[in-house]
């Protein structure tokens, strides 16, 4: 089974045409196997990406700041507590953010809703790529008594993800207004 999006939202569609009985119809069924669970693995995807937006945004224009202006011999202890406390926020969150994108990515609903969730996931990669190879290393600088530079490049590359995530969130939205 498939969904496909038509006039009216989320519908669902045969993929084999006449031969749903058959037993490859019966062995090759994706797990979504109706509209209340794409819309509810959409639902969840679309939070956790919001959160992440969100807490970007706020990480970009208020948070990252105050950090520039930490003096010299604090930078070290505040990037060590930042590091530590982001992480109880964001840990959980993006655990259910990847999660809930592989689980949509794995058995995708089909027609336009895998394009647009592919594109969603490859968002998804994008900004935790960033956050792995770049933002932690700069992080771990930081925490090592970096500065200057360092933040300045954190600031910069944090961009990225902000706009990976706000993309994410975006798109997510649609597909899930679709979807209802």
């Amino acid at each position: 089974m498939v969904f496909q999006s038509g006039p009216r939202g989320a519908r669902l569609s045969r993929e084999l045409g006449r031969s749903r009985g058959t037993r490859y119809a019966r062995e090759h069924r994706a797990p979504i196997q109706n509209v209340t669970d794409l819309t509810s693995l959409l639902a969840i995807n679309l939070f956790a990406a919001s959160f992440m937006a969100g807490l970007l945004w706020f990480v970009q224009v208020v948070h990252y700041p105050l950090l520039a202006d930490v003096p010299a011999d604090l930078s070290a202890n505040a990037a060590v507590r930042h590091q530590k406390l982001t992480g109880r926020v964001v840990g959980p969150v993006m655990a259910v953010e990847v999660v809930s994108a592989v689980a949509l990515s794995v058995a995708p609903p089909g027609g336009q809703w895998q394009a647009w969730l592919l594109i969603a996931l490859v968002l998804l990669l994008v900004a935790l790529g960033v956050t792995i190879f770049v933002s932690v290393p700069l992080h771990a600088k930081m925490a090592a008594g970096q500065t200057g530079p360092v933040t300045q490049r954190l600031v910069l590359s944090n961009w990225i993800r902000t706009t990976a995530w706000s993309g994410r969130a975006i798109l997510l939205t649609l597909l899930v207004i679709r979807a209802v």
